[in-house]
């Protein structure tokens, strides 16, 4: 899934460990977020949660958060 975020008007991409050919920690990571900017990155243990990180970056992606910062 792949969305535009308000926020810092970045892609941020969702998808499963498996979509992205990453480790799902034993479980503990199955779904992540990938901001397409800066490719920072975040593991979920739900999909419910990712989703809901992937509408705020700035509290995940070090560089859209000091973009964000920056604009106030």
């Amino acid at each position: 899934m792949r969305t535009r975020n308000r926020q810092t008007g970045t892609l941020i991409y969702t998808g499963s460990a498996d979509d992205f050919g990453l480790d799902d920690g034993g479980g503990d990571t199955r779904w992540y977020n990938i901001c397409d900017a800066h490719g920072s990155c975040v593991g979920h243990r739900t999909r419910t949660l990712a989703l809901a990180f992937s509408a705020s970056p700035i509290d995940w992606c070090e560089p859209c958060a000091e973009f964000y910062r920056s604009k106030k």
